[in-house]
């Protein structure tokens, strides 16, 4: 028994001269923890989630990030994904030979012009046709002959990467772009763009080139998103450096009459200088109509030349869009900013097109002050998560949310007037809309600006006893109502 305590005691000594050797080394290092994925940011809806504080910071200037969505790995670098597309036609066979294309859904809400196409393929004899690509949004669309269809909005991921295109009976845009005179145009961008797709406010759109002749074959198009779609919200577009856009609404019945003739013509061109206060020239701001129909950026010495159809239009130039980060990275999702320089639209003037040029020589910006202010009901309750845009001759150049308190900020805003508008967020007041509300004259530099919110979305009718004023049951009752000045025809 001795000799075995002896042995515990002898081992226990052991022990603790190691563990006291062992102490003079460096804890062990706590293992890294691995580097968060990147958040995914669902898209962007009508309703947009309030936007992610960040401090600012100057960026160097480079071409815009593409639309909120992309992905990037750890090192930077945009993570691709292989996706596999199959297209059947309206019989539920695979189609083979269907042209596929990879859609940017957004391209028709983007400031500056940018192309809607980035992937072309022809699918192979069981229908499917491959694509590497970025993880982004998109929309496939695919065509064969007298059949077309496309995909709803998708993420493309790891787990998102296949898609079936359903093709149905599909008509086919054709037609000739002349210039006012009744020559042909080579070279012409044509485009049909849906304002609407179905449900999806994005819409769609496809494009192709005038040839020599100054014809043009869109691709086929599925005559039930036509024959859905509002009056007025389909339409052939034409386009060409120096033209102003040319515009023609077309239905079902235009599209199977025969071609669509499109005019482009040009009555004159504003040509100016765009400046900072410190005379020092400001390239690859946009200049453009209201309208849309003409617009071009200004060179590296800040000179500008804008097409004029002859019935003329309002001029404006745009701020350069803000950067976004994205939830969770400090990856910038769309646009540029730079902190130390004005960011501020301008309203030009409203210039005819049958008059001659107009030279505006040198035109300064001034820098751009914060709107401040505060969102309220009718009962001065805040409200929180509102949509709150600034516009400027019909065209919005800001948009954020209000906070919890019902507060609300927008940076950088010209002395011009602007129209603020503001909205309440969906709920269950939303019958056929949101309560919204809008003030005119606002300018850079407001700070104390109150913004109640009226009106209703319903009406209460109550019927009452006129003797004591006691509820009334009534059995059957007929309300007329007559809108009175702008009504939005979705009431009905």
């Amino acid at each position: 028994m001795i000799a075995v305590l002896a042995i515990v005691l002898v081992a226990a000594i052991a022990l603790i001269v190691w563990l006291g050797m062992g102490s003079e080394a460096p804890p062990p290092s706590a293992p890294e923890k691995p580097k968060p994925a990147p958040v995914r940011v669902p898209v962007p809806t009508p309703h947009r989630p309030r936007p992610v504080a960040f401090e600012p910071v100057p960026v160097e200037m480079k071409p815009p990030v593409e639309h909120e969505g992309n992905e990037t790995t750890p090192s930077g670098e945009r993570e691709t994904f292989d996706l596999d597309v199959e297209v059947f036609g309206g019989n539920g066979a695979a189609a083979a030979g269907a042209t596929v294309v990879l859609l940017d859904p957004f391209a028709q809400h983007a400031g500056p012009a940018r192309p809607a196409e980035f992937g072309r393929k022809k699918a192979d004899e069981n229908g499917r046709a491959k694509f590497e690509v970025v993880g982004r949004v998109l929309r496939v669309y695919a065509w064969l002959g007298n059949e077309a269809g496309a995909s709803d909005k998708v993420r493309v991921s790891e787990t998102r990467n296949k898609i079936a295109v359903r093709m149905s009976t599909a008509v086919l845009p054709h037609g000739r772009v002349v210039e006012s005179g009744g020559l042909p145009f080579e070279g012409a961008d044509v485009r049909l763009v849906a304002a609407q797709w179905y449900d999806d406010p994005f819409g769609l759109i496809v494009a192709t080139t005038s040839a020599a002749d100054g014809t043009f074959e869109l691709p086929a198009v599925p005559l039930a998103a036509l024959d859905g779609a509002d009056p007025e919200t389909v339409t052939i577009e034409a386009t060409a450096k120096g033209w102003p856009r040319a515009r023609v609404v077309v239905t079902t019945d235009t599209l199977r009459a025969g071609e669509v003739l499109v005019t482009l013509e040009r009555g004159a061109f504003v040509r100016g200088r765009l400046v900072w206060t410190g005379g020092q020239p400001l390239a690859g701001r946009q200049v453009r109509l209201a309208d849309g129909r003409s617009s071009v950026d200004s060179g590296d010495d800040g000179r500008f030349e804008l097409p004029l159809p002859r019935s003329g239009g309002d001029a404006l130039v745009l701020g350069l869009p803000l950067v976004r980060f994205r939830v969770g990275t400090d990856v910038p999702s769309r646009g540029h900013l730079f902190s130390d320089v004005n960011n501020a639209a301008k309203y030009l003037g409203r210039f005819r097109g049958d008059r001659g040029d107009i030279d505006l020589g040198d035109v300064t910006l001034s820098a751009g002050q914060p709107v401040k202010g505060v969102l309220v009901d009718v009962d001065d309750k805040p409200v929180k998560a509102g949509d709150v845009t600034l516009s400027l001759a019909g065209v919005q150049v800001a948009a954020v949310q209000t906070d919890d308190a019902g507060r609300f900020e927008i940076p950088e805003i010209g002395d011009d007037p602007h129209v603020l508008s503001a909205m309440e967020p969906p709920g269950e007041n939303a019958w056929t809309g949101r309560r919204h509300t809008s003030v005119d004259g606002v300018r850079g530099g407001a700070s104390d600006l109150r913004v109640v919110l009226t009106g209703a979305l319903s009406v209460l009718v109550k019927f009452l006893a006129e003797a004591d004023r006691s509820p009334v049951v009534v059995p059957e009752v007929t309300l007329r109502a007559t809108a009175t000045g702008a009504t939005p025809k979705g009431y009905g």
